[in-house]
């Protein structure tokens, strides 16, 4: 997980996460079938697992790069931006900044962008679970 604690999220990274999630659901509604490969959850324990599941129906792969990132940028950013959120909440919920970044080594850029961000990012997300 070296590449996510690397790794400093930009908006336009966001928007193309974003834009690869909407085409995503877009498949999903059109090809439920697909639902299982495209879901980021416990089976695709590392990076690799989950950059390989992506690749492994054409479609899916396709909705992802139309949006102009490759499959392993996607979970990269995503998996980036996941962090970041979740760092942020605990820190809002009182955990010192310096013991979040220590411990669930997050990149303290990612923790200012999620911060100054954060209503355009809720913004996008609403977007692409159909609620904006």
């Amino acid at each position: 997980m070296q590449e996510i604690s690397n790794y400093v999220l930009s908006m336009d990274d966001v928007e193309r996460v974003m834009q690869a999630q909407r085409n995503l659901t877009q498949l999903m509604q059109e090809h439920p079938e697909l639902e299982d490969r495209i879901s980021m959850d416990a089976d695709a324990a590392t990076l690799d697992q989950m950059e390989a599941r992506l690749n492994e129906v054409p479609e899916v792969r396709e909705a992802v790069e139309e949006a102009g990132v490759d499959t392993r940028e996607y979970v990269v950013i995503f998996m980036t931006l996941m962090q970041a959120g979740m760092a942020d909440a605990v820190i809002e919920m009182g955990t010192s900044r310096d013991s979040v970044i220590a411990e669930m080594e997050v990149h303290p850029d990612n923790l200012d962008f999620i911060r100054e961000n954060k209503e355009e990012i809720t913004r996008m997300q609403e977007q692409v679970a159909g609620n904006g």
